[in-house]
């Protein structure tokens, strides 16, 4: 191929942002051997690149989504009913989702409080991502750019992209921000493309409108409290063999009845410890009491929780000049030219 030169460079591409480029340039009468080489480079990347399909972050890393055990996490029937039909579905059958003529595109929003066990929903997304050979990248907040997270997942499609606590880059006060994520994500029209974007939120009454509209969201499910069943199904699976076949779980019901997901797994847990305070050091079966008391141990916790602030947002610069405004020409008496007359400000 005398003549034929090969260039490697980092380049920016319009709409995939940073890239690799190869370009190659020579005798037209080699451009059957010129475009049989991208040919092989694309079969190559597509086999064996070390991405694709795989879970990574914002800026490349690997991350193990594979730490949530599935056994572990009990959902109610509604919220498992949602969680299978409105994201995992559209991993597992993609190719008889596209053979009915739906889009390749979908988001999808996790709404609800601290510890209902959103994170965990969007983990499990992620093993089922992987397993499915679909790309999983993670958009860490404050630490990853959304829209660059796009378009690493525009190349290592299917992916699906998780975002956690986009109210905080999503709220009515995000102006532009916002608008530029969304119009990120509904300008990729790349042919056959398979995105699923998965956020969470624990205030869905601050995201900004435009957000929510048919086409940009399509589902939002509220994962909240356990039910009696759940608090059960979720005890026997963590407690095991040292469950006591005569636990009450009425009783256990009424004591963990308002903890969200994590506490009450945080209850069984510590129940262990209780059951060994009252079997003098031995573990021996883990009832009601200790379960029970457990709960209790956990009230003021909760309490404090319910009743803690959150992080305020931080002021935007129009909001803090104006406060700055009135605070210096607050009761400020102003008078006429020829002093007729005065008032405050």
């Amino acid at each position: 191929l005398r003549g034929v030169v090969v260039h490697l460079q980092a380049a920016r591409h319009r709409e995939l942002g940073a890239i690799f480029q190869v370009t190659a340039e020579g005798p037209r009468k080699y451009r059957f051997h010129i475009e049989g080489l991208f040919v092989l480079i694309d079969k190559y990347l597509r086999t064996r690149s070390i991405y694709r399909g795989k879970a990574i972050d914002g800026a490349e890393n690997f991350i193990d989504v594979h730490t949530v055990n599935p056994d572990d996490v009990v959902y109610t029937p509604s919220v498992q009913r949602r969680l299978e039909g409105d994201v995992w579905s559209f991993i597992r059958y993609e190719k008889v989702l596209a053979q009915l003529g739906q889009n390749g595109k979908y988001a999808v929003l996790f709404d609800g409080p601290y510890g209902s066990g959103k994170t965990l929903a969007a983990m499990l997304t992620g093993q089922i991502a992987v397993e499915h050979g679909w790309t999983f990248l993670m958009c860490r907040p404050g630490q990853d750019e959304l829209v660059t997270t796009f378009e690493m997942a525009r190349m290592y499609q299917p992916a699906v992209v998780f975002a956690e606590d986009v109210d905080t880059m999503a709220g009515p006060q995000s102006g532009s921000t916002i608008e530029r994520h969304l119009d990120m994500m509904d300008g990729i029209k790349t042919k056959g493309l398979k995105l699923l974007a998965v956020f969470t939120t624990n205030h869905a009454e601050n995201i900004h409108q435009g957000m929510l509209r048919a086409g940009r969201i399509g589902a939002v499910i509220r994962i909240g409290g356990m039910d009696r069943q759940g608090v059960e199904q979720l005890g026997r699976r963590v407690i095991g063999e040292a469950l006591d076949v005569e636990t009450d779980w009425d009783k256990v019901w009424a004591h963990v009845d308002g903890y969200m997901p994590a506490f009450v797994r945080e209850v069984f847990d510590r129940s262990v410890r209780y059951a060994i305070t009252l079997n003098g050091g031995e573990l021996g079966s883990i009832g009601t009491e200790p379960i029970c008391l457990a709960a209790d141990s956990l009230r003021d916790q909760h309490a404090l929780m319910e009743g803690a602030k959150e992080d305020v947002r931080q002021t935007d610069l129009a909001t803090a000049l104006e406060r700055v405004v009135v605070d210096a020409v607050s009761k400020v008496e102003v008078v006429d030219a020829e002093g007729d007359y005065m008032y405050e400000l």
